[in-house]
């Protein structure tokens, strides 16, 4: 179930996140969704939410007990891009 809200942003905020979002092949919603479960949900913060599928959040990968970066697969036609790396590695910091 969704529910439609309104907030008051930044406008410099918002342009910078829609310039994100089109970056990482998503939606402003999207992004948004991604970044409050990561305020609200610390602790999952690095796993796809059960809700959701990974392309729902354009997430391609999870992080595995040990702490590595592990690629999800989409059936038999999985393909590693520079962007897929980059974006993993903005996203964790290294």
């Amino acid at each position: 179930m969704s529910v439609k809200t309104t907030i008051e942003l930044p406008k410099g905020l918002v342009s910078q996140a829609k310039r994100k979002a089109l970056d990482d092949s998503t939606t402003l919603r999207e992004l948004v969704i991604r970044g409050l479960e990561m305020v609200l949900y610390p602790k999952s913060k690095d796993t796809v939410s059960e809700s959701h599928s990974p392309d729902a959040y354009g997430k391609t990968y999870r992080i595995d007990d040990a702490g590595w970066p592990v690629l999800q697969s989409r059936e038999n036609d999985v393909q590693i891009t520079n962007e897929m790396v980059n974006g993993m590695r903005e996203e964790l910091d290294i």
